[in-house]
């Protein structure tokens, strides 16, 4: 092949991209085949944008031929990682509410009735943390679950009429029960 007219030029890259993309009006692309095949420089120009094309259609097949792998690995990893929080988060939840399984200790507490409602005392365990009180309906049913510092609380008007019995627990930092009461009557 020689260059055209025996002068070296330099191939217009956009005709060329538009020729090896099958974008060019029919008209154009037979003028531009009548050159390039008599011209050195544009000839390789052509070649070498279609090597160029060839590659990234190679590499974009391996990449989508991939992409689903990696969409189930991360989407098997996502779920992994999800149910492993799920359990963490259910077992600090059961840890956290104290069972009446009865500790070592018994709490002795005391009601006493005053005129703005009731107070409910007990004495201090030296290795609790807090101290958990349950209010109960007559059928058992708790209404209301307070923790607190103190071993001593006011009766909450919030409990109402509905609650008509208290128990109380001595938690230790973990909220296990050292210690815990009789369940006691409040009215």
């Amino acid at each position: 092949m020689n260059s055209t007219n025996g002068a070296t030029h330099q191939p217009d890259e956009d005709l060329v991209r538009r020729y090896v993309a099958a974008t060019l009006p029919a008209d154009e692309a037979e003028r531009f085949e009548e050159h390039f095949f008599g011209c050195d420089a544009c000839w390789q120009e052509v070649e070498t944008t279609n090597e160029l094309r060839d590659a990234l259609r190679r590499s974009s097949s391996v990449r989508s031929a991939r992409s689903p792998r990696r969409w189930w690995v991360g989407s098997l990893a996502a779920a992994a990682m999800a149910a492993f929080i799920f359990i963490g988060v259910r077992q600090a939840m059961e840890q956290r509410q104290p069972v009446f399984r009865g500790g070592e200790q018994t709490l002795q507490t005391s009601l006493e009735t005053t005129a703005s409602g009731a107070v409910i005392e007990w004495p201090a365990v030296p290795e609790a943390q807090s101290y958990a009180v349950v209010f109960l309906s007559a059928d058992g049913t708790p209404v209301m679950r307070l923790q607190i510092r103190e071993p001593r609380i006011e009766v909450p008007p919030e409990t109402g009429s509905r609650a008509t019995h208290y128990r109380v627990q001595a938690l230790d930092s973990f909220e296990r029960v050292l210690a815990d009461s009789d369940l006691r009557k409040i009215r």
